[in-house]
């Protein structure tokens, strides 16, 4: 929990470095469409429908009200995962660092959580840790600051189902499958029912 906090610190440190006073929506209706193309290949490689009916349901609705949201934009890290955060003591390292990114900061959040969600894919992790080591870095980033709602839910599961896509298309066998979907349904879902307490 200690090292997530401190990885939610390193970002909001680096936010704000690149930020002014610039606020802009997300594109949302480009990014649902998007999303529709990746849950259709998601279809087309054997997932269950279950995926795309659920986000269909949660998610599509909640691009009227995003567009409409503006959230700060700063440089972006562009790959902002636990894979690239490397933390000795107090000291903490970002790497793969694609700095010429501006956009919404939300964008680096939802890649750090979903990097945790999908931590499941390799190793037993209880879900119970994923949402404490998940909070620990929202507590990092926003301290005692409100938090947005409706975007990082919204470009979460965006991100889970392009994850879920470029696996299952660089590693395509049955089981590699059944897991990925197993995983990535269930993370989805995790995510929704954050969401639904949110609001």
């Amino acid at each position: 929990s200690h090292d997530c906090r401190r990885a939610g610190q390193w970002l909001r440190f680096y936010h704000h470095l690149g930020r002014g006073n610039e606020w802009a929506p997300l594109n949302a209706r480009g990014k649902w469409s998007g999303l529709e193309g990746t849950l259709e290949e998601l279809a087309a490689a054997g997932f269950k429908k279950s995926l795309y009916l659920m986000l269909k349901t949660e998610i599509a609705p909640l691009v009227e009200r995003v567009v409409e949201e503006s959230r700060p934009v700063s440089n972006l890290h562009g790959d902002f995962t636990a894979d690239n955060v490397m933390i000795s003591g107090e000291n903490i390292v970002a790497l793969d660092l694609s700095a010429g990114l501006r956009n919404a900061v939300d964008l680096d959040i939802a890649s750090f959580l979903n990097s945790l969600l999908m931590l499941r894919l390799a190793r037993p992790v209880p879900w119970s840790a994923i949402e404490e080591i998940s909070e620990a870095f929202l507590q990092g980033y926003f301290g005692s600051e409100e938090r947005p709602q409706l975007t990082i839910p919204f470009l979460q599961c965006i991100g889970l189902s392009d994850v879920a896509l470029e696996i299952v298309t660089r590693r395509p066998s049955k089981l590699v499958r059944l897991w990925l979907e197993h995983t990535a349904i269930t993370a989805s879902a995790k995510v929704v029912e954050n969401l639904r307490r949110l609001q």
